[in-house]
């Protein structure tokens, strides 16, 4: 499944702000991703987000 297909789907079950979804959407693939630190800071990490 390609990214946007798969961004797409996920946001469409989310109802809040844009950018409330979009932080959630990036912790939610934080979570399937295989590592030890599954945090806010890693999702923003792994997003290209971090300040």
């Amino acid at each position: 499944m390609r990214f946007h297909k798969f961004r797409d789907a996920v946001l469409n079950k989310i109802s809040m702000k844009f950018r409330l979804r979009i932080v959630c959407l990036w912790y939610l693939i934080s979570l399937m991703a295989e590592t030890r630190k599954h945090s806010l800071t890693f999702a923003s990490e792994l997003s290209g987000t971090e300040e």
